[in-house]
């Protein structure tokens, strides 16, 4: 109800205390998942059908919890967002995702072509590091900037339209593709 507003109410019904407890264990639990090697990075192939070559990856996050096993990524993803660990999550994505697109241009005939594509959160988005940041990610994996994608969502734009300009203003000036 505190993040609704003055005035603002929530119902409460018996699951209630348990989604709460493992909202609060998965908060508890992701602090630690990147330190602990818990988070990783699979890549999931983008085909030119008209050639039908592998023209690039999308990167996408897993999390394998020791107890749990796999936790799906709409389950922590918000959580991480709204705690903010995804700023340094997402670094960590990026990183991980600009160095193995090295590492396939470089390794892969033909791989010179290939590109990678990384989702970008509101969070990150908003973050006032987040341009410089990436700026030095991309330049440490020697990649040229167009070799990366930032996939965007409509709402994250939406949320402080003047900050995401702004941003999306700068990483079109580094080069980066945006979608």
């Amino acid at each position: 109800a505190r993040g609704g507003g003055r005035g603002a109410g929530v119902v409460c019904y018996r699951g209630m205390p348990d989604r709460v407890l493992q909202r609060l264990t998965l908060q508890r639990d992701l602090r630690h998942a990147l330190p602990r090697g818990e988070l990783s990075l699979h890549s999931q192939p983008i085909i030119d059908l008209p050639s039908g070559r592998v023209s690039g990856f999308e990167a996408l996050l897993r999390w394998s919890h020791p107890t749990w096993g796999q936790v799906a990524p709409l389950l922590f993803i918000p959580v991480a967002e709204d705690t903010g660990l995804i700023v340094e999550i997402g670094a960590w994505v990026l990183e991980q995702a600009c160095a193995q697109l090295a590492r396939w241009r470089r390794e892969i005939p033909h791989g010179g072509r290939l590109e990678m594509s990384v989702n970008l959160s509101a969070r990150q988005l908003r973050d006032p590091a987040m341009v410089d940041r990436l700026d030095a990610i991309v330049r440490a994996a020697e990649l040229p900037r167009d070799a990366l994608t930032l996939e965007l969502t409509e709402s994250s734009l939406m949320q402080n339209p003047a900050l995401a300009a702004e941003h999306l203003g700068r990483l079109k000036e580094l080069g980066v593709s945006l979608s």
